[in-house]
């Protein structure tokens, strides 16, 4: 099952160039897109248009949590909101669970949270993109964009010390035959082992713990989940609080005046199946999704033997979609999953 665990093997930062004679305009626009390194966070631009961005902190300056702060849209639209006044530790689209009892999700003043530590040597992109012939007019279509990043990170109680190690993989994918046709796809990829010196390490949460989603603050009302699992009730948590055992979980609402829809895939390497917790009442609570394992109930164990992984993806689409739609994408990423 290796084929599932890691998107990619990055041992180098690799770009290919791709030229643009001859190309239509928008796709010689795609051929300028990049993924540009700074002491803090990394960025995939299209142009002069921020796609996604991975934020870090930089040596020195380390976040409790390496996020994705930005993810937009096919049309270039954010579809994230970071640290809210209601709860500064939502950051966008972060990864975030309990280690040996230590919390890595809240940030709130006193709060002895550990830290998610980047290992900046360790950290690597590589760009991919691909035209191929069409015809016999000489146009071209994307067969394949495909921005990666990756690396390792330290998990780190409040004192420093190492609990667990991570590898972290997400790739960004946009158009092409080997994704979702007018989609934006995330696939995110964290495996967990103990840390060096550590026989294993306990991973567990509250009941919402695991890759988390906060949306932009105009998506917030007057929205709408739903699964391929409608026919099973979801377990009632509190208020609007609902966890739902799936395959997938989508959202739609408007996000400014047009509306779009984002969905959360699971993938079969999990330690379990999908619980997607989330919670909405269109008025006065905050729109959120995650993915999670029902850590809150049964924690797993990590050891240097058997890691733990935990793989999903990200989908984006402009506009509301069906479940008929969302499932197509669905399986067609699970075979993305199987053969990057």
């Amino acid at each position: 099952m290796k084929h599932l665990l890691f998107p990619f093997i990055l041992s180098s930062a690799v770009s290919f160039v791709v030229s643009s004679a001859a190309l239509p305009a928008a796709e010689e626009e795609l051929v300028k897109s990049k993924t540009v390194s700074s002491s803090d966070r990394v960025t995939v631009k299209t142009g002069n248009t921020d796609r996604l961005q991975f934020l870090h902190g930089g040596p020195g300056k380390e976040l409790f949590k390496p996020y994705i702060s930005i993810l937009t849209t096919p049309e270039g639209r954010n579809i994230l909101r970071d640290a809210p006044a209601d709860h500064i530790h939502h950051h966008g689209l972060m990864f975030a669970v309990k280690i040996d009892g230590v919390n890595f999700w809240e940030e709130r003043p006193g709060n002895k949270a550990g830290k998610e530590i980047l290992d900046l040597p360790s950290f690597v992109t590589r760009s991919d993109i691909k035209f191929t012939p069409v015809g016999k007019e000489g146009k071209t279509e994307l067969s394949r964009w495909r921005e990666t990043m990756g690396g390792h990170l330290d998990w780190c109680n409040p004192a420093g010390e190492k609990l667990a190690s991570e590898d972290r993989h997400i790739v960004f994918l946009l158009g092409g035959k080997n994704a979702v046709p007018d989609a934006v796809l995330v696939d995110w990829t964290s495996a967990f082992s103990p840390a060096p010196g550590r026989q294993s390490v306990k991973i567990g949460g509250n009941d919402y713990h695991g890759l988390g989603m906060r949306f932009h603050e105009s998506m917030d009302k007057n929205g709408t989940f739903f699964s391929d699992n409608e026919k099973n009730p979801a377990e009632h948590l509190r208020g609007t609080e609902n966890l739902t055992v799936c395959n997938w979980m989508a959202y739609t609402a408007n996000l400014d005046d047009k509306p779009v829809t984002v969905a959360v895939f699971d993938c079969p390497v999990n330690v379990r199946k999908m619980r997607a917790f989330t919670m909405q009442d269109g008025k006065t609570v905050f729109a959120y999704l995650s993915a999670t394992v029902n850590l809150h109930r049964e924690p797993v164990t990590a050891t240097h033997d058997k890691p733990v992984v935990f793989r999903y993806g990200v989908c984006l689409w402009e506009g509301r979609r069906t479940a008929e739609e969302v499932e197509k994408a669905y399986q067609q990423w699970l075979q993305y999953a199987a053969h990057p």
